[in-house]
């Protein structure tokens, strides 16, 4: 699958998820969907599309107008089917676009309710993390602003800065003064528990997975 406009992607394997794309028929009947490349629609297989989201099965009966009007669900939903198929998240190299990308994909995980892809993309997230670095505002504030309280990528992302914030670092402060205010409040909790449990070193969330937010 090329990915317009893109280095080659890198692809995060999801070795923990149990594949069910054996039960897809990949030479069922095609849907041609959304404008995702040079104006021109993208057929898609049937199962591929329905697959594991009760949204999607309602949507091939629907036009979901509201998914092909948003221009960053285009690329999300690319990532989708290419996961359904391979499960493997395809991001673009570079730290701060893997983040932003991963976060517009699990804002469309939340849109389709498809529990398994969100595990994938949390896990994605903390497999390309890098020692220290904290996530940028943009990719915090698409999460913040597209998941309810108490989402697992919240927690992620609150955890990341709770955990790696080094306040002597400009950096990090001018990252922090535009984020979204529920993820400053969430990583004054999150801290404050640290405090409380300092005989006793919290969890580092680069060596957790999914399951550690459900």
């Amino acid at each position: 699958m090329a990915w317009p406009n893109e280095d080659p992607p890198v692809t995060l394997p999801e070795d923990n998820m149990t594949s069910s794309v054996s039960q897809i028929d990949f030479t069922g009947p095609l849907y041609k969907i959304l404008n995702l490349t040079d104006g021109e629609p993208a057929s898609v297989n049937k199962d591929s599309f329905s697959a594991g989201s009760k949204f999607f099965r309602r949507a091939i009966k629907a036009n979901a107008a509201a998914l092909r009007d948003d221009p960053y669900t285009k690329p999300a939903l690319q990532r989708y089917f290419y996961w359904i198929q391979s499960r493997k998240i395809a991001v673009p190299r570079g730290y701060e676009q893997q983040h932003v990308t991963l976060a517009h994909a699990y804002a469309i995980s939340e849109l389709i309710k498809y529990t398994k892809f969100k595990n994938a993309i949390i896990n994605s997230f903390i497999v390309g993390r890098e020692e220290t670095e904290l996530p940028e505002a943009d990719a915090t504030n698409i999460i913040y602003n597209n998941t309810p309280p108490h989402s697992p990528a919240r927690r992620l992302m609150a955890d990341f800065c709770a955990y790696y914030v080094n306040f002597e670092d400009s950096e990090w402060t001018e990252i922090l003064a535009n984020c979204h205010s529920d993820y400053l409040l969430d990583v004054i909790v999150i801290m404050k528990t640290f405090r409380d449990l300092l005989d006793d070193p919290p969890r580092d969330p680069g060596r957790a997975n999914h399951t550690s937010y459900q």
